[in-house]
């Protein structure tokens, strides 16, 4: 199984990228913001006619709701995936942000990994008191 990922923008991509050590049954398609412009759209049509499931991994913000419409405009079938803020966020010092790019990798492949027929398993912490 292949996935595209719809992303907002290259810290997002990046941090997927890393997360899942560049594999190549996962690409990302990146907006720059909330852009779903022509290029965008005959991207993601070669990758769907490639076999890539797409996908729509997007902040829980306004933004990224306005990205996940304008797609689901074009294509209600992406569905898009729901973003944790517990699990993407960042605390400026001013303010609390959320977002993809903060996505520990754990969390990422937790989320992506059933998308390309992968199991996650969770790596447990074992203490030895000796």
């Amino acid at each position: 199984m292949k996935a595209v990922l719809i992303v907002e923008g290259l810290n997002d991509a990046d941090q997927i990228n890393k997360a899942l050590k560049g594999s190549e049954n996962v690409v990302t398609l990146v907006t720059e913001g909330t852009k779903f412009n022509n290029r965008i759209k005959a991207e993601l049509e070669n990758y769907m006619r490639s076999g890539y499931d797409a996908y729509i991994l997007s902040d829980p913000d306004l933004g990224g709701d306005s990205l996940a419409n304008m797609v689901n405009l074009c294509y209600p079938q992406i569905p898009r995936i729901k973003v944790d803020t517990k699990h993407c966020g960042y605390f400026t010092g001013k303010r609390m942000k959320a977002g993809v790019e903060y996505a520990s990798y754990d969390y990422l492949k937790k989320i992506i990994y059933p998308l390309i027929g992968l199991e996650y398993k969770e790596k447990v912490s074992i203490i030895n008191w000796d």
